[in-house]
């Protein structure tokens, strides 16, 4: 892992998605329309940084539209 989760987590963004997600099984699509002032390519980005560090993980997938959606929750 490059990046300690420690500064993965303080980013303010990021912070917004971890407490958001907190407690819950969320799509990316669902946490666009939470955090709506977000651009969904920012989210996308964020959400990438934040699985590849370990504080977040897939706990499933499935096919939309051509797509693979994923459910992320803590940990």
């Amino acid at each position: 892992m490059s990046e300690r989760v420690s500064e993965l987590v303080l980013h303010p963004l990021r912070m917004r998605i971890i407490m958001a997600i907190a407690g819950r099984q969320m799509t990316t699509q669902q946490l666009a329309a939470l955090l709506g002032d977000v651009p969904q390519a920012t989210l996308y980005r964020h959400i990438n940084r934040l699985s590849e560090g370990g504080v977040l993980s897939v706990i499933a997938q499935r096919r939309v539209r051509g797509a693979v959606e994923k459910v992320y929750v803590l940990g």
